[in-house]
């Protein structure tokens, strides 16, 4: 096969795969040579695609992050693990996780977490989100947070069987060292400030 037709080959295979989703460049370079497609044809499919504004590490790193917190509940150490994997330079990762993060309301994505994981105890949902990747101090102002506006609403009280403040589990540290702000003080001290 002559090398135009390989190359229209490989354009085409390219652009198959992101119109499924988007892809790092490492991570289409790698399916690319999967199929056995030349090195110097991957970094001409690669250099034309970039050029086309198709391929392009931050806006796949910022998608993934996005979609990773939201749909699967996964914490930064985790996103930037991955992102790793994909071939993502550290400045576009934290630039992603910090654009992400800071639009992000972890107060609604950890509340979907507890309603799907009811049969959960406070302990057990707190371990679960740090594995996934979120620090233990976020984590735990989070939920105390989120516990405090439920004691507010009478509505999602009923609804919610997760107890998440510190002291309703034995032998569960609460895991915050300094700077408690004044909802995670209220919540602590079982005050009701509602609105």
């Amino acid at each position: 096969m002559d090398q135009s037709k390989t190359l229209e080959k490989a354009r085409s295979y390219a652009l198959r795969l992101l119109k499924v989703r988007l892809r790092s460049e490492k991570e289409l370079a790698q399916r690319m040579k999967i199929k056995n497609y030349s090195s110097e044809n991957i970094e001409k499919v690669i250099s034309e695609l970039k050029g086309y504004g198709m391929l392009n590490d931050l806006r796949f790193a910022i998608f993934f992050t996005f979609d990773e917190v939201k749909l699967k509940f996964k914490g930064p150490r985790y996103i930037r693990y991955k992102l790793k994997m994909f071939g993502v330079n550290d400045d576009d990762v934290s630039k992603a996780l910090e654009d992400v993060m800071k639009e992000m309301d972890l107060k609604e994505v950890f509340s979907h977490f507890i309603r799907s994981h009811r049969s959960k105890t406070q302990r057990e949902i707190k371990e679960m989100l740090i594995k996934r990747g979120f620090d233990s101090q976020t984590v735990h102002e989070t939920l105390l947070a989120i516990y405090e506006d439920w004691r507010c609403d009478d509505e999602s009280r009923t609804n919610a069987r997760v107890d998440i403040r510190p002291d309703s589990h034995s032998g569960c540290d609460n895991g915050l060292p300094y700077g408690k702000n004044e909802s995670v003080k209220r919540a602590e001290k079982g005050e009701r400030k509602c609105k």
